[in-house]
């Protein structure tokens, strides 16, 4: 039993929308992790002063766009700043059609191109071209009232040449199927097996009940 939405809708918002704004700095920001296998997100009439945008995010191939409708415009500036899976090469960034400049913000486990356009009335419709590389994809945990914590945690990614280094923790002696992206991109995994479109890893056996760090390495061809 829930008493409150806003311990699920901030971090949503926040989070994986990365959705803020300041009316003072005239500033908004739109920074989605969505999962390298979202076609499609749509947020509707988000209001900041006197203004509503909406967002409609696509993603293709090689490419990001995202429409920002704007109604009732103070002026504000749009920070779009997509997160990619780490390895991921970023081409450009365009803004109806011109280029945008932008420079990129990385971490342990996502690429972020940083661009700031000015929004007008109306529609504006930005584009980020990129070099896709493997993804992980969020692992599917199916739970019940009263269950306890078992899901597998992924604790950092590290790129370098050619390889992907994933270090996770999960249940002792537990096997867990991670989905990826670009599937045919693997040459061959060390510390787990590729298999149907899943790289799957077998946790060290320990106490039971007990979350056990493991590591395995991605070979790309």
């Amino acid at each position: 039993q829930g008493f409150s939405s806003a311990g699920a809708v901030l971090p949503f918002v926040r989070g994986m929308l990365g959705l803020e704004g300041s009316v003072l700095e005239k500033t908004i920001s739109f920074a989605p992790h969505f999962p390298a296998d979202w076609p499609a997100v749509s947020v509707k009439n988000y209001r900041i002063g006197k203004t509503t945008i909406s967002f409609d995010y696509m993603r293709k191939d090689d490419m990001v766009i995202l429409k920002v409708e704007c109604l009732g415009n103070e002026g504000y500036k749009l920070k779009f700043a997509p997160a990619f899976g780490i390895g991921t090469k970023i081409g450009s960034v365009r803004t109806d059609g011109s280029d945008t400049k932008f420079y990129i913000q990385s971490s342990q486990q996502t690429v972020q191109p940083v661009g700031v356009v000015e929004l007008r009335e109306g529609s504006t419709t930005l584009e980020v071209k990129f070099t896709p590389t493997l993804e992980l994809l969020p692992t599917p945990v199916s739970s019940e009232t009263g269950d306890h914590d078992k899901g597998l945690k992924i604790l950092s990614l590290q790129h370098q040449g050619g390889q992907l280094r994933v270090d996770l923790e999960g249940l002792s002696g537990e096997e867990y199927s991670l989905p990826v992206t670009k599937g045919e991109s693997i040459r061959n995994v060390a510390g787990g097996y590729f298999h149907s479109g899943e790289i799957r890893v077998k946790i060290p056996a320990g106490k039971q009940g007990e979350f056990v760090r493991h590591s395995f390495q991605i070979f790309l061809k």
